[in-house]
């Protein structure tokens, strides 16, 4: 294949060279060999896709080897505004090189004069956003720019629906302009995939698209839920694309569910019937869209703002990558947002940490600690490149909504804290770039306030919260968080211990501390989960454990279950389990499928007290229960059984069965 290609390729030229991974790197490497002539354009200071596995320090090495042109000049930007840019990222982002102005004169894509009564470039401060936000716009009014030439940034859309929806009260219309991808808006790949699948109902694959995205029977499993899906077309009807989406809806609740993207894909549906369109041509046009991987969300959705009244357009900095606006507000500037570190990269590894019972993550690890520093350090410098590009988006202007400084304190009598980390957020690298901040109150000077907008002549990004059900609701709830939970509601689960009851284990009373206590149920629990017995023996005559009669156990019958090789074992079985509203996490110490089709969960414990068999099984009973359940919902399994291992036999058994209650 490489022979081919460069026997037909003689040039290869790659745009977008600083957003480029190891894997992608390799391949340009592969197709042009030593002899091919390669051309690469790139700029470092806007590589901000680590999360889709670009590496800025692919473009580095690359161009190492590479005659290189520097390019320094910015024709887009106002030379006010690339001062600022020069002054904000200057020491945030490392090797950072000053930007010079190119641009004519007189190039202005707004009357300038409109700028000699407005600064170019400021931070406007007010109690909130969507206070400061509405000011700026009133002020531009008054000045008789037209919003379409407005955009609002945002570091992402998800998080600020709280902002949309303060604006929309405040009269202000937000449209949100998806990226090129329509994998980038999730709604409307989810009507894409319901109109095709009910045109083409046969396609199973499409029809457990559907099933996933709207969940037909939150309690079935997936071969039943396709039983229940009947297309409304199945049944022969000959429906016109305005009934097949009418059907939809009433099934659906497709307008309660995706609002303002639902009424624009009905607009893109009435358009294409009005041009003659039968609901499986059009099916069969979308379907060519996303095999192709062509950008089905400009393909459908309506090119806001100019066509709707007193709306701007609200856009994340990753779409707004590559274009360019007059006026541009950022907002969304608070306190850095982290993302959720469940995997991290260092170097060649990637480490994945673990999470116990309560759904936290494990950093102890010393390598686990500097991998995370290491993401620590690398999220801040994408997050430098990442405001760098926000700010290069404006022609014209660029106003930060800001909040008004805190008080200052008195040194002598405010208790000191310790030295904290310097702060990397936006806001704190824009003060200290941008010195011009300018109270609402100030900015505004007697603007006046914004008309009415007609009713129905602005669209919401978001429908009302309460009207719209989460596709996923990533709000966790540990075990042992929810066994508590329900034992404090409803005690009736509960073993009580009986009158008379007393422990009749012949453990020895433990002389460890908590804090070691706890360490050796941890060793205990890695030994048993590696079944590295030697190094258990070893630990439990350290700390004069007496485990002969666990040795003896593992011989039995229920032994060669939990530790045999016959059947599917599973230690340290982590599992996520969405129970109505929640979602439980847990991790059971082992779970086995034995040939029978039978589950059996088994919980350790290391007691190094003496124990009744009631109090044990009233301290952990209900939690197995949990597990149980968890494990019947998960794997369908007929049979769901739970025990509780006790190694040092605290309750004189080691072996016991948990009711399943």
């Amino acid at each position: 294949v490489v022979a081919a290609l460069r026997n037909r390729y003689a040039h290869i030229f790659v745009d977008e060279f600083q957003d480029t991974s190891y894997l992608q790197a390799e391949l340009v490497n592969a197709l042009t060999g030593s002899e091919g002539m390669v051309f690469v354009v790139g700029d470092v200071k806007q590589s901000i896709y680590r999360f889709r596995g670009a590496d800025v320090a692919v473009f580095r090495e690359f161009i190492k080897t590479l005659p290189a042109r520097r390019l320094s000049k910015n024709f887009r930007s106002h030379s006010e505004i690339i001062d600022a840019v020069n002054g904000v990222c200057t020491p945030v982002i490392e090797g950072y090189e000053s930007m010079l102005a190119g641009r004519r004169s007189d190039d202005f894509a707004l009357s300038p004069q409109i700028f000699n009564r407005l600064p170019r470039v400021a931070r406007v401060t007010a109690d909130n956003d969507a206070a400061a936000i509405e000011v700026i716009l009133r002020r531009l009014r008054a000045q008789g720019v037209d919003w379409s030439q407005i955009v609002l940034l945002v570091r992402r859309i998800k998080g600020n629906a709280p902002l949309f929806e303060q604006l929309a009260a405040r009269g202000i219309g937000v449209a949100v302009t998806s990226s090129s991808s329509a994998s980038a808006n999730e709604d409307l790949k989810a009507l894409v995939n319901l109109w095709i699948w009910a045109c083409e109902p046969w396609q199973k694959l499409r029809a457990a698209q559907v099933v996933t995205d709207f969940g037909i029977s939150a309690r079935a499993q997936l071969g039943e839920q396709l039983t229940l899906l009947e297309s409304p077309c199945k049944a022969g009807a000959r429906l016109t694309c305005e009934e097949l989406l009418n059907r939809l809806n009433a099934r659906f609740y497709l307008s309660q569910r995706f609002g303002a993207v639902f009424e624009q894909f009905e607009v893109f549906v009435l358009k294409h019937q009005s041009e003659g369109l039968a609901p499986m041509v059009l099916a069969r046009r979308l379907h060519h869209l996303v095999a192709n991987g062509q950008d089905i969300a400009g393909f459908i959705l309506l090119p806001p703002p100019a066509n709707l009244a007193g709306t701007i357009r609200a856009l994340t900095v990753h779409s707004a990558k590559g274009l360019e606006f007059p006026e541009v507000i950022m907002g969304d500037v608070k306190a850095q947002r982290k993302r959720p570190s469940g995997i991290l990269r260092h170097g060649d590894d990637i480490w994945l940490p673990e999470r116990d019972e309560d759904s936290e993550l494990d950093w102890s690890a010393p390598e686990m600690q500097t991998a995370k520093c290491f993401e620590e350090q690398a999220e801040i410098e994408e997050s430098g490149r990442l405001l760098y590009v926000a700010m290069t988006r404006a022609q014209e202007a660029l106003y930060v909504v800001d909040r008004p400084a805190t008080q200052i304190t008195d040194d002598a009598t405010t208790k000191k804290k310790p030295p904290k980390k310097p702060d990397s957020s936006w806001a704190a690298w824009l003060k200290a770039g941008i010195s011009l901040s300018i109270p609402q109150e100030l900015f505004l000077e007697d603007a006046p306030a914004l008309a009415p907008v007609p009713p129905g002549t602005h669209r919401h990004s978001e429908p009302p919260l309460a009207l719209r059900p989460p596709h996923y609701n990533k709000a966790r709830t540990g075990v042992t968080a929810w066994a508590a939970e329900l034992a404090a509601t409803d005690p009736e689960p509960q073993i009580s211990r009986p009158a008379g009851a007393v422990p009749v284990g012949k453990v020895r009373v433990s002389k460890l501390s908590r804090e070691d206590a706890i360490r050796l149920g941890t060793e205990f629990h890695k030994y048993l989960e590696n079944e590295n017995w030697p190094l258990l023996r070893k630990e439990a005559q350290a700390n004069d454990v007496d485990l002969e009669q666990f040795w003896e156990w593992t011989r039995t019958p229920a032994g060669q279950t939990v530790f045999g090789a016959a059947n599917r074992i599973y230690p340290e079985f982590a599992f996520e389990w969405r129970n109505g509203a929640r979602t439980i996490t847990g991790r059971i110490d082992r779970l086995v499928i034995t040939n029978a089709n039978e589950a059996w969960v088994i919980d350790y414990k290391v007691l190094l007290q003496p124990k009744s068999r009631e109090e044990l099984l009233a301290g952990y009973g209900l939690q197995l229960r949990i597990y149980s359940e968890a494990v019947k919902q998960l794997t369908k399994l007929p049979m769901v059984r739970s025990f509780i291992l006790d190694l040092a036999a605290a309750t004189g058994e080691i072996w016991l069965e948990v009711p399943s209650a």
